[in-house]
């Protein structure tokens, strides 16, 4: 295999699995969402790094099952876990539905509850840039 550039020997350091807390969404959120996950799984089998893996439901997927954008469990199991993978929220299959039930209100919940403000959309991406993402993530559960 040819050297990739980088060195990736901190890596191993990790001195224990972390959570990763798997948001799917609706919409292109599953597809997008099940991609990633195939290099996070590349990762564990070919780096030895892995991740506990916990899934929930969020959006309109959480809606369609729940009655609610964000369920309670869901919302407590994102706050223990040390990452969160969020595919995509939102629909026109939801454009009835009173504001409350949005499927957007999920992710705007998640945002307050954790005190976050920001998130990352690509537009475009490569392999090589969602790796790159990939481990930066990894760097900041180091």
């Amino acid at each position: 295999m040819k050297d990739p550039g980088y060195n990736l020997k901190w890596v191993y350091k990790m001195s224990s699995n972390r959570t990763l807390m798997v948001l799917p969404g609706d919409g292109v959120g599953p597809e997008v969402v099940k991609e990633t996950l195939r290099v996070v799984d590349w990762f564990a089998k070919n780096k030895s790094i892995s991740f506990n893996i916990k899934e929930g439901l969020v959006g309109g997927a959480s809606y369609d099952k729940y009655g609610t954008p964000l369920s309670d469990e869901t919302l407590a199991d994102a706050v223990d876990a040390d990452a969160i993978l969020f595919g995509a929220v939102g629909s026109p299959k939801y454009d009835g539905v009173d504001f409350e039930k949005r499927p957007e209100n999920g992710l705007l919940r998640l945002r307050k509850e954790m005190d976050l403000f920001a998130n990352l959309s690509l537009l475009w991406y490569s392999p090589l840039l969602l790796t790159l993402l990939l481990l930066n993530l990894i760097l900041s559960l180091a």
